[in-house]
């Protein structure tokens, strides 16, 4: 299903095939037998709303220039004995002698283009940002991160832990958690209404605060 990782599901280790490693009594053991997973916010209602309002927003400013093009057309306008008496007749015939002129006809295709682009490309980036869950694989050294995604349910990529650093403290009051990924532009966040179900393992992995060089 859409809310599955694409991993393969492993089998129970055996006490051979991961050695324990040394750690003081408060030490956290990182080196997980299996993939474990950290993290989990389920929000899947309020994403599939912001991937229709994105998409609906792309087609409305799309359509919107397209009719901007069409009644600015200066074969459209009205024969030239047409009545435009009066305060709404002549303030449109002013529009229409200054509308119907190249500029300001393509000026308006291009700002119907471009608040249509900037609105999709924002709503898209802000649905990326969100973590929809974290699982550490087994070992220990890389984590998968699954995020919304604006035209499908999920994406889901894998990248070394050492490349993610956090930016607060799961123990701050703070509505978000915000991770930043090697190589990644954007910062990444995680809403604390989510499961942390292994609160520990994940302040000593992906909770941590690292120098990306």
């Amino acid at each position: 299903g859409g809310g599955r990782y694409a991993l393969r599901p492993t089998r129970r280790a055996n006490s051979s095939s991961v050695q324990p490693s040394a750690k003081l009594p408060f030490e956290v053991d990182t080196n997980v037998a299996k993939h474990t997973e950290i993290y989990r916010y389920d929000n899947f209602r309020v994403f599939a709303a912001l991937r229709m309002f994105t998409v609906s927003q792309a087609f409305l400013w799309a359509y919107m220039a397209q009719v901007c093009y069409t009644i600015t057309d200066p074969k459209e306008a009205p024969p030239p004995g047409a009545d435009t008496s009066g305060r709404f007749g002549g303030l449109f015939q002013f529009l229409r002698e200054r509308l119907t002129t190249q500029p300001y006809r393509y000026g308006l295709v291009v700002f119907c283009t471009a608040v249509g682009t900037v609105v999709a490309v924002g709503s898209s980036m802000f649905v990326l940002r969100n973590v929809r869950s974290l699982l550490l694989l087994k070992g220990g050294q890389r984590v998968a991160v699954q995020t919304y995604a604006p035209f499908k349910e999920l994406r889901t990529f894998q990248v070394p832990l050492e490349h993610v650093s956090c930016g607060q403290s799961r123990l701050q009051k703070s509505s978000y958690i915000t991770l930043k990924i090697k190589d990644h532009r954007m910062h990444y966040v995680l809403d604390q209404r989510g499961l942390f179900p292994h609160p520990e393992l994940f302040d000593n992995t992906v909770g941590m605060a690292r120098k990306l060089k």
